[in-house]
């Protein structure tokens, strides 16, 4: 099943052991924090999982008024949000930015993740937050799945927009099909790396 406790246990630290802000509902017990450059994770490490289920994490700190509406992005193949870094401090300006990902050891179906969504959103929104649900690339078939999920027998949506960026909707025409299981047998190492190099 789709439970919050395991996602809050490895939101906390990246690998390299460096804090990361807390993943806490409706930015319950975030410490304030100007929104200014420094405050951006850039390096790909900060974004990188070493281990444990597929979670959500916030990049920069919640907005302590819990007023503005949460950013929930589902990243594309590398499932780490480094593809958001460099949008960060303007998204994060009007919106709590929380990212969806997967460590690389991770082996979840795709077509589980959506349940994942879903979970985040719904508990986002029972604590009356308004919620933007945006996906890219591959993040944009599983974004679109769980609100299609979630709007099944014509029930009130909960969220405020979707927003799909580049969505991998037409993939089965595309070499990535045949590449990802190449991808899956890549070293550790070089496996890890991927972000930095499929990031724009």
């Amino acid at each position: 099943g789709v439970g919050s406790g395991q996602e809050e246990a490895h939101a906390g630290a990246d690998e390299s052991g460096e804090s990361l802000h807390p993943t806490s509902r409706a930015g319950s017990g975030a410490a304030p924090s100007p929104r200014l450059s420094a405050d951006i994770p850039l390096g790909v490490h900060h974004y990188i999982m070493a281990s444990g289920p597929p979670c959500f994490f916030s990049p920069v700190p919640a907005d302590p008024s819990g007023l503005k509406p949460v950013l929930v992005y589902v990243p594309g193949i590398e499932f780490t949000g480094y593809t958001l870094s460099k949008q960060l401090e303007r998204l994060s300006a009007e919106y709590d930015v929380r990212i969806f990902r997967l460590s690389p050891s991770d082996r979840t179906p795709a077509v589980e993740l959506h349940g994942f969504v879903q979970a985040e959103v719904r508990s986002l929104e029972a604590t009356g937050r308004r919620v933007v649900l945006m996906g890219e690339s591959f993040g944009g078939v599983v974004a679109l799945d769980a609100a299609l999920r979630m709007a099944e027998g014509g029930r009130a949506v909960p969220f405020s927009a979707l927003v799909l960026i580049n969505a991998a909707t037409v993939i089965s025409s595309t070499p990535w099909p045949t590449l990802a299981s190449a991808l899956e047998a890549l070293p550790k190492g070089v496996y890890q790396g991927l972000p930095s190099l499929l990031s724009p």
